[in-house]
């Protein structure tokens, strides 16, 4: 599956495990936060200069990382950028979940906290996302 097209335009047509799916390997592949450094203090953003995302910015299209850069959003919470930007709520509830953990979670620990959470979830997930979270395939 092409992971990299699913996006807040689209994501209603697509199950939850792919949304998962799409921000586990993104995250993953990137391997850092998305950060600002704004006199001294480190901010968490959707994208920061060099082009990381954080979990909730690689499910947002680019004229929406613009949006936000314009209405200088981009350290709101997830619900907030949702309804200032008209973005669709479907899978508010994973996509906040990545959130949190994209920014809670060291990068280090990233791929044993996405795998408990597709454990958890009980999400049937394509081989390359199993390979690269280390979960078994079944």
């Amino acid at each position: 599956m092409d992971f990299e097209k699913i996006n807040v335009s689209n994501m209603r047509k697509y199950s939850e495990a792919a949304v998962f799916s799409k921000i586990a390997l993104a995250m993953l592949k990137q391997g850092k936060r998305a950060v600002r450094r704004t006199q001294g203090v480190t901010l968490k953003v959707y994208r920061d200069k060099n082009g990381c995302r954080c979990a909730a910015g690689f499910m947002l299209t680019e004229r929406h990382l613009r949006e936000i850069d314009r209405k200088d959003i981009c350290n709101d919470v997830w619900g907030s950028v949702v309804k200032k930007l008209r973005i669709s709520e479907h899978h508010f509830d994973l996509i906040e979940d990545m959130q949190n953990l994209h920014d809670d979670v060291k990068p280090s620990r990233w791929r044993a906290k996405l795998a408990d959470y597709a454990i958890d979830k009980g999400y049937k997930l394509y081989p390359e996302v199993h390979e690269a979270i280390g979960t078994t395939w079944e």
